[in-house]
């Protein structure tokens, strides 16, 4: 960075960040509800998109059946690729899960709906359609809904299953427990979430879709 003009700056040392944020989780919790309403806005303005990249997953076989706690655990450290090998942590939010099983029609929820919630898409997939823009398409390996709950706001589009569907569900409030329990954890989720917003901010600025 380069100063345009004389400025105030206020230094502080990692370290002493880590500290202040174990002790004052509200600070992370109100940099999470930051972030995820800017990325909000961005996709509000990203076109009829919405700035995703629309999956171009097909149906092959059945759906798997009903998951274990173990299977739960491993998708969970497969889509969320920043908890890394925190276990404990990833453990605690795998015995939170709702395991949704969906058929084809079937609505997740309707745009302006209160959100609380957002869905892990293990198997199949499911449209998201907004009244006068985003039209989008979520696969395996998707997370839906995560914006809303964590930006405060209501759902901003309706979510149908298109295929059949099975997915797992995770309340916001439970993540952020979890995250209250393990700071390293929520560290680690506002840096991939701040990862996340730049990239969809330069890619907004090249007028490319932004990732998943």
């Amino acid at each position: 960075c380069v100063a345009v003009e004389d400025s105030s700056l206020i230094v502080l040392k990692t370290s002493l960040m880590v500290e202040i944020f174990e002790e004052h989780f509200e600070i992370i919790r109100t940099v999470l509800t930051g972030m995820s309403a800017q990325m909000l806005d961005l996709r509000h303005a990203s076109g009829a998109g919405g700035g995703y990249a629309s999956t171009q997953w097909q149906p092959d076989g059945a759906p798997p059946p009903p998951m274990n706690f173990i299977e739960r655990l491993s998708y969970l450290r497969s889509g969320m690729q920043f908890a890394g090998s925190k276990l404990e942590a990833l453990a605690d939010i795998a015995r939170q899960f709702d395991e949704v099983r969906l058929a084809p029609g079937d609505v997740l929820w309707r745009q302006d709906e209160p959100a609380e919630s957002f869905v892990f898409i293990v198997w199949g997939a499911v449209e998201a359609d907004r009244e006068g823009g985003v039209k989008a398409r979520f696969g395996p390996g998707d997370v839906v809904g995560f914006l809303g709950p964590f930006s405060g706001r209501n759902r901003w589009f309706t979510a149908k299953a298109e295929t059949a569907v099975v997915g797992l569900r995770l309340s916001a409030e439970v993540l952020l427990d979890v995250c209250e329990d393990h700071t390293e954890l929520a560290l680690e989720m506002v840096a991939s979430m701040a990862r996340g917003l730049l990239d969809v901010m330069l890619k907004s600025l090249d007028g490319k879709e932004g990732p998943k």
